[in-house]
C-alpha cells in the first residue's frame, strides 16, 4: 500500500486554509469499510439540532483520499471538519485497511491518534449512517459500559498501532450495534472475534482487572464476585452474591480456577506463546457464606 500522503489529502484535512466557519460540519464518528480494493468512508456529525440537523454521509473511492474527496462532494457546500472527531468505527471487512488508516492519522494534522477504535460486526456504513440509532450516542454508551464493567478495554488508534508493531496484530472492542461482544483481533488474515470469557482473559493479560464483576461457577451453585485491582497473579476479591454454599477456601480456589480458564482461552485466541500465571485468589470480605438468600 502506498504510504505517501498525497498533497490533495493534506489540503482537504489541513488547518492551513481559510475556512468559512458557517459551513463547517464537525464530524463526530468516522467509519471505514474496505472491499474489492476500494474504501467506503462514512461520517456522522452527531444528533444535531432543529436548526442544524445531524448529517450522515458515506462515499466510496479507490483510495482513502478519493473516498474523502467524494464525501466532500456529497456534503453539498458544507465543509467536513475532522479536528473534533471522537470515534472511529472499522467494518468487519476492513482489517486490510487498518495499516493505511493508521498511517493517514499519523500524518494528517487534524486527525488524532488518541481516538477510540471500535469494530462493528457488519458494515461500518450501516452503523454510522443509521438515522434511527445515532452512532455517537451508542458509542458513548459502550464506553460507559466498558468503564463500569471493566471487562473490555477501549483501545485507541495509537494503542492499536503499538500492538501492530509489537505483536503483529491489533485489538479493539467489538460491537454488534447493541452491546460490546468481546474483542476483535485484526491481523493479516482479517478479523476474528473473541468470546466474552476470552475477553476477560485478554483484559487480564494486558491491562489487569480493576473492579470487575465476575460470575464464578461452584460445585453446587455460583458466586458473583468483584475483583479488586488484579495485577499479576494475585487476585483480591469481594463476594457480592452466593448461590449455594462454599467456604472461603472453596471460593478462593474457584476464583483462581476461573481466572486460569479465561486466561487459557485468551492465550488460545491470541495464538500467543505465553504461560498462565499461577493465580492466587483471596477473599477480602463477604457475608455469611452458608446463606444463599443474602442480599
Amino acid at each position: 500500500m502506498n504510504r505517501f500522503f498525497p498533497l490533495i489529502f493534506l489540503l482537504l484535512l489541513s488547518g492551513c486554509r481559510v475556512r468559512d466557519t458557517a459551513r463547517l460540519r464537525s464530524v463526530e464518528t468516522l467509519g471505514v469499510d474496505y472491499a474489492d480494493g476500494g474504501y467506503t468512508l462514512s461520517v456522522s456529525t452527531g444528533e444535531g439540532t432543529d436548526e442544524l440537523p445531524g448529517l450522515q454521509l458515506s462515499a466510496s473511492g479507490e483510495s482513502l483520499e478519493k473516498a474523502m474527496i467524494a464525501l466532500e462532494a456529497k456534503a453539498e457546500g458544507q465543509e467536513l471538519f475532522y479536528a473534533h472527531t471522537r470515534y472511529v468505527v472499522l467494518g468487519e471487512d476492513a482489517a486490510p485497511a487498518l495499516s493505511g488508516l493508521l498511517d493517514r492519522f499519523e500524518r494528517a494534522p487534524e486527525l488524532r491518534m488518541a481516538l477510540p477504535l471500535f469494530c462493528f460486526r457488519g458494515k461500518a456504513e450501516e452503523l454510522v449512517t443509521d438515522q434511527d440509532k445515532e452512532v455517537g450516542g451508542l458509542l458513548r454508551s459502550l464506553e460507559r459500559s466498558a468503564e463500569e464493567s471493566g471487562v473490555c478495554h477501549i483501545y485507541t488508534l495509537l494503542e492499536c498501532d503499538r500492538f501492530l508493531r509489537e505483536e503483529g496484530y491489533a485489538l479493539c472492542p467489538a460491537t454488534d450495534g447493541e452491546a460490546l461482544t468481546g474483542y476483535a483481533l485484526m491481523g493479516g488474515d482479517g478479523i476474528i472475534y473473541s468470546s466474552a470469557e476470552a475477553a476477560v482473559g485478554i483484559t487480564l493479560l494486558y491491562e489487569g482487572l480493576d473492579f470487575v464483576r465476575l460470575t464464578v461457577p461452584l460445585s453446587n451453585g455460583y458466586a458473583a464476585v468483584e475483583t479488586t485491582k488484579v495485577r499479576g497473579s494475585l487476585c483480591p476479591y469481594s463476594l457480592r452474591e452466593l448461590e449455594g454454599e462454599a467456604s472461603a477456601e472453596e471460593l478462593d480456589a474457584a476464583v483462581a480456577a476461573y481466572l486460569t480458564a479465561v486466561t487459557e482461552e485468551a492465550i488460545r485466541f491470541l495464538g500467543a506463546d505465553r504461560s498462565v500465571p499461577a493465580y492466587s485468589a483471596r477473599l477480602k470480605r463477604g457475608y455469611d457464606l452458608t446463606r444463599s438468600d443474602a442480599p
